[in-house]
């Protein structure tokens, strides 16, 4: 297809929000123009548009690049990137690509809006991008320098809680205290990095990092989910050293080990619950399992997973907007505890399925491609593929009706006759939607309207398109001579006097009387004869017969020609090879070859 009309529909579904096939259509466009070596760079850009509204930023950067790539001095191109980058928290280099844009477009509307958005995100030396704390979430900060022998005694030090203090509120006050010898060494307890080894001294054998890993358990869905740490609420440190600390906890206990423990065991609790939820739910006991499964979450609130358990009960109770809820609430806790993106997508396609069996395809599929944008299952593309094409036989389905193939073909007809072919050719489009062309009933019906279509492209000058219509024609109805006059008459046009004379041949096979087939065969004879008789006229029919050019290239036939020319009985022989045979009936009819006697 033409690539802009490729670009069109994926404007089209980028308007409806139907990003997916947005991305579909541009990438036909991408293929199709580089096939023709058109330039590509508007449809990256519009790719990476629909992969913004995906929110597959990664991908939008790829394209931003390509249309870069493919058009260095496009503004647009950097805009899009600038987006994208924005949109990753690369905020430097966003704005290195709005100023790269402005550099080939200085009123870019599109980079100076991104500039602008990009300005709260600036703050460092310089308006450059500012630095993130080091230092992670201050209570586990307090909790690994209290565990460890050598900080925990500087903890009582009000000095050095201050300069805590400050660098919690500013990182990038870290410089002035450099020189305070237990700044190395509160790196490398917080880090968990041996910072005295890097810098060439000897091994902090303190300095272990108190993150744990834990076994991922089994869940309802038969996947396995790790536990994730997720973003965690800033306090401040008076605060902690006056709730979470005190003299006596420093002496007796390690807080890091004794939450670890407590973790740990909240975990199993959890999954307990869980296990007798889905005991429950196996013996369709959907009542004790929510209770289960609620329990579960309750113990342990950032496992998305208990919540897509109880979604799942819902939806074979048939409670379909208490899964949908579930479900966005599951995604809600997924995201702000990081969890794997997988997870995400089971969430959104299980909105998708509820919709589905509420018959809802439009909603369902809106939700599947969601899931697909997290992670491409392939059960769920498999899924989405059978419903794009079962709901686009619905709608052809729905457009058949014989009240108004017959209105569209009576347009038709009206337009023929008042020479408004370009009408013609529409209505006759229509009358083709409004009939099953899967229905061997309607073949007939079907066959003159394609035979009409072609009357009207050969009025315009359509030619090929024409023989394309008339092929359809014989092709639903194999005894419609219209359809073989039609097509001798295109092909004639077309300077194709051999085709043009098989179709008028057939025609005749047809009805032996038609006097239109008879009149065509007369015509196609006597341009024929007259044209090889004109050496100027047969070179120019060669110079624009592409068939006959691949002819006389052909090695074998060359062979056969030249046989022909030493011995001219060798032609009888030859002519009982029908593919031969046609091959030296063209050449005669073309005039590059005569029979006769020598």
């Amino acid at each position: 297809m033409d690539p802009e009309k490729l670009k069109g529909l994926g404007n089209e579904a980028l308007k409806n929000k139907q990003f997916e096939e947005a991305i579909n259509f541009y990438t036909e466009a991408i293929g199709a123009a580089e096939k023709l070596s058109l330039p590509v760079h508007t449809y990256y850009s519009n790719r990476a548009a629909a992969q913004l509204n995906l929110e597959n930023y990664d991908g939008a950067l790829n394209d931003s690049d390509s249309a870069i790539a493919a058009k260095p001095d496009w503004p647009k191109g950097y805009s899009r990137r600038g987006n994208a980058l924005h949109n990753l928290r690369r905020y430097a280099e966003a704005e290195a690509a709005y100023k790269d844009g402005l550099k080939y477009g200085e009123t870019d509307s599109g980079c100076i809006k991104g500039l602008a958005e990009l300005e709260p995100f600036l703050s460092g030396p310089g308006n450059s991008q500012p630095m993130g704390s080091p230092f992670g979430n201050p209570a586990e900060i307090m909790k690994k320098l209290a565990a460890h022998p050598e900080t925990k005694e500087w903890l009582k030090d009000p000095a050095y809680m201050q300069m805590l203090m400050t660098l919690q509120q500013n990182p990038q006050n870290i410089m002035q205290y450099m020189s305070d010898p237990r700044m190395m060494k509160t790196f490398s307890v917080m880090t968990g990095l041996d910072l005295g080894a890097m810098a060439g001294g000897p091994p902090n054998a303190g300095g272990n990092s108190e993150e744990m890993e834990t076994e991922p358990m089994p869940t309802f869905d038969h996947s396995d989910q790790p536990k994730q740490a997720g973003n965690s609420t800033t306090h401040n440190l008076n605060d902690m050293m006056e709730d979470d600390i005190s003299d006596d906890d420093m002496e007796t206990q390690d807080p890091a080990v004794e939450e670890a423990k407590a973790q740990k065991e909240r975990e199993a609790m959890a999954e307990n619950e869980k296990a007798s939820g889905t005991a429950a739910y196996k013996k369709r006991d959907f009542e004790l399992a929510h209770k289960h499964y609620a329990k579960s979450f309750e113990i342990d609130p950032k496992n998305m997973v208990y919540l897509l358990n109880t979604a799942a009960v819902y939806l074979e109770e048939k409670k379909f907007e208490e899964c949908r809820k579930t479900c966005e609430k599951a995604v809600d806790v997924g995201r702000e505890n990081r969890s794997d993106f997988k997870m995400i997508a089971k969430a959104l396609a299980r909105i998708g399925t509820s919709y589905e069996k509420e018959q809802n395809m439009e909603a369902s599929m809106i939700w599947f491609n969601k899931s697909l944008a997290e992670f491409r299952d392939k059960t769920i593309m498999d899924k989405v593929k059978k419903m794009k094409k079962k709901s686009e036989e619905a709608k052809r389905r729905a457009y058949f009706s014989e009240e108004k193939f017959l209105e569209s073909k009576g347009l038709g007809n009206e337009c023929f006759k008042n020479a408004d072919f370009p009408g013609g050719v529409a209505n006759y489009n229509d009358a083709l939607k409004r009939k099953d062309d899967q229905d061997k009933a309607n073949h007939p019906d079907l066959a003159v309207i394609y035979c009409n279509r072609a009357a009207c492209y050969t009025k315009l000058m359509e030619f090929s398109l024409a023989v394309t219509d008339c092929d359809k024609a014989i092709k639903f109805n194999p005894d419609f001579i219209k359809g073989y006059l039609r097509k001798g008459t295109a092909l004639e046009a077309m300077r194709k006097p051999t085709e043009a004379k098989k179709a008028f041949e057939l025609a005749l096979a047809k009805d032996s009387t038609s006097t239109e087939a008879q009149n065509g065969l007369q015509r196609v004879y006597q341009k024929s004869f007259e044209e090889r008789n004109d050496p100027e006229k047969v070179r120019e029919r060669v110079a624009k017969d592409p068939e006959v050019r691949e002819i006389m290239s052909d090695p074998s036939m060359r062979l056969i020609l030249e046989q022909m020319q030493q011995n001219p009985n060798a032609l009888k022989d030859h002519l009982q090879n029908p593919d031969i045979s046609a091959k030296i009936q063209k050449l005669i009819d073309v005039g590059i070859i005569s029979l006769g006697q020598r």
